[in-house]
């Protein structure tokens, strides 16, 4: 089967699905309410640009980085609202980036979830190139969702381990947010 046609019958499986799925009820959003740190910022914020600490200053809720974020050039505040943040840096063969959100979903009881559907390895007619490695780590500091992502080139990079990532969460400091 070619990678269209795989692709399509897939297709098929998410439209025939939507029905199903489209009977239950719409999940719950909210907003979490923020836990501030009581001792305040202890640490003083690495050095970022004028327009990362303008955008960051809107952000209501505690904007953690990575500590080594603010060495990288291309370390950049990529998307920031009031209940939401996204930060990156590139670095050499890997995309590093930290996401952290107020908003809440809630699904509703008895919701249905999506199935996986994977292809045989057998599926295609000629080999893919490898894909790129993501890994994430999730966790929650003041009431608040985090998760700290690397996407490497490279499947043995080390920067996509869950250690390289234990080691970025530990080095997190808060660089600002608004109260």
């Amino acid at each position: 089967m070619t990678r269209f046609g795989l692709s399509c019958s897939l297709l098929t499986l998410v439209i025939w699905a939507a029905p199903v799925m489209a009977q239950d009820a719409e999940p719950a959003r909210r907003v979490a309410n923020v836990e501030w740190p009581a001792a305040g910022f202890t640490d003083p914020p690495p050095r970022h640009s004028k327009k990362a600490a303008k955008t960051i200053r809107t952000v209501q809720l505690p904007v953690l980085i990575p500590i080594s974020f603010a060495r990288y050039k291309s370390f950049q505040v990529v998307s920031a609202g009031p209940y939401d943040y996204s930060a990156s840096v590139l670095s050499h063969g890997a995309k590093l980036w930290i996401n952290g959100s107020r908003q809440q979903v809630i699904p509703p009881p008895g919701a249905l979830t999506a199935a996986t559907y994977e292809p045989d390895p057998g599926a295609f007619d000629e080999p893919d190139p490898p894909e790129p490695r993501i890994v994430n780590r999730r966790f929650n500091r003041y009431g608040v969702g985090y998760v700290i992502s690397a996407e490497c080139a490279r499947p043995e990079d080390t920067r996509c381990d869950e250690a390289f990532l234990v080691k970025l969460e530990k080095s997190l400091r808060v660089f600002g947010g608004a109260k």
